[in-house]
């Protein structure tokens, strides 16, 4: 009886502890005031502040834009129990007053590709929120063990501490389980979803790399306010599946199943504006960079380019591309892959891949990144104005292998593993994502 009550004793001691002295990572965060939680969730894509090419002409010429705030806030005193709260107001008024379209240049994007981490630091985002149906993004069996239903897309963001995720997981959203759903193709919103995450353990980290965030209390959790900040429901039946996400500057591009591909200014993650051009162009992931002279070149897997009709990127591209076919690992596609500028005028693509046929439902397979070197010489695509005469060529450079299964499912390339720039540190920084939110509902992501 003595001992039985001295573990009881024991127990409850510990977990008082880790509850009054849990810690947020970033002391600034003690004093940290969110902002009222407004409106409910997910918020289609339509409602996004329109942006036109008037818009951003306007932009780069030292004009303002005044946009409308639509801005969701989680919660504050829920805990890891979050939900998304409406509040009656008008939504708040903002103003744009720059456009940024172009990523920084580096140095030495071999060594720097050759020197990335090989395992990564473990972050983490609570997911628990109460548009997503419990079942949605598992590997459940009532959820056909997410096959084809799960995260897809990746990447940081140039302002703040934010990440994009895009994902699809249409059985789950019948609210039957996935395989009653499948047999009578019930599916009442057949969608894809882009979440924001918000970090706000880093939020006084403005660049370099963010470190692990799960340090608050003695369970290694992340900080409550570590997590999906603005969910947005993209896409149709017909364009349901988003894929591996690009961005140049502020702007993010999102393709979808159905060749169809989304642009968003993202200059406050918060506030996104949608560009009004769609491409009717896509493939499962895709990313684009600016050239000298201003205009755009946009690729998709496994790799089709395609030229910018102007140096505005809401007067679209193009839809006549050239294709250059790369091998993977694999033998399979690239999931995701970035375009990284060197500072002497030399352009690199890295393609990130799992070697998995089926990973991580069946196996792990390993995770790899292949960088090429970009040659666009006798392309047409450095003239001002541009043509595209012929396809550029692609050179390997260096390849590595990544761990992403070290102490815990924290990522897998064929989720989706997209590098950085950051502007300040003018470094590479990589980031994995898992495909599936964990039993603790949380998204698992690695910064190698």
């Amino acid at each position: 009886m003595g001992w039985t009550m001295n573990i009881v004793v024991c127990a409850a001691a510990i977990f008082f502890f880790a509850c009054v002295n849990a810690k947020p990572m970033d002391p600034g965060l003690e004093d940290h005031d969110p902002q009222v939680p407004v409106f409910t969730s997910p918020v289609s894509v339509q409602k996004l502040t329109p942006m036109t090419a008037s818009d951003i002409d306007s932009l780069k010429n030292g004009q303002e834009l005044e946009t409308t705030n639509i801005i969701y806030q989680i919660c504050p005193s829920c805990c890891l129990s979050c939900q998304y709260e409406q509040e009656e107001a008008s939504p708040k008024q903002e103003v744009t007053s720059s456009f940024v379209d172009s990523d920084p240049c580096i140095d030495n994007v071999v060594s720097q590709f050759q020197d990335l981490p090989i395992h990564g630091s473990k972050i983490s985002a609570n997911a628990s929120i109460s548009y997503v149906h419990p079942d949605q993004y598992t590997e459940k069996v009532d959820n056909l063990f997410g096959l084809d239903n799960h995260i897809q897309g990746v990447v940081r963001l140039r302002n703040g501490p934010y990440l994009a995720v895009t994902g699809s997981d249409p059985p789950a959203d019948s609210r039957l389980p996935s395989w009653l759903a499948w047999i009578f193709d019930y599916y009442p919103r057949v969608a894809g979803d882009l979440w924001i995450v918000r970090l706000d353990s880093k939020s006084q980290k403005g660049s370099g790399r963010w470190g692990t965030n799960e340090t608050f209390s003695v369970f290694h959790l992340p900080h409550p306010w570590d997590t999906i900040v603005l969910p947005i429901e993209i896409g149709n039946k017909d364009h349901w599946h988003p894929g591996g996400l690009g961005t140049e500057g502020d702007i993010l591009a999102v393709p979808l199943t159905g060749y169809h591909t989304l642009f968003f200014y993202m200059d406050n993650p918060e506030n996104p504006k949608k560009i009004a051009y769609e491409m009717p162009v896509a493939e499962g992931a895709v990313d684009l960079v600016k050239l000298s002279n201003g205009y755009y070149l946009i690729a998709f897997e496994q790799f089709t380019f395609y030229l910018s009709n102007s140096t505005n990127i809401a007067n679209g591209f193009s839809t006549s591309g050239k294709t250059v076919p790369i091998s993977t690992p694999s033998g399979g596609e690239f999931q995701s892959f970035s375009f990284i500028k060197q500072c002497d005028g030399k352009l690199y693509l890295a393609g990130f891949e799992n070697t998995g046929s089926a990973a991580p439902t069946f196996g792990n397979g390993e995770d790899w990144g292949r960088l090429y070197e970009v040659n666009l010489s006798g392309t047409g695509l450095l003239n001002n104005p541009p043509s595209f005469n012929a396809a550029p060529s692609l050179t390997l450079k260096a390849e590595k292998k990544f761990i992403c299964y070290e102490d815990g499912k924290y990522c897998n390339f064929d989720a989706a593993g997209n590098l950085y720039i950051d502007p300040a540190t003018k470094k590479l920084i990589l980031y994995g994502v898992y495909h599936f939110r964990t039993s603790d509902e949380r998204l698992r992501f690695r910064e190698f």
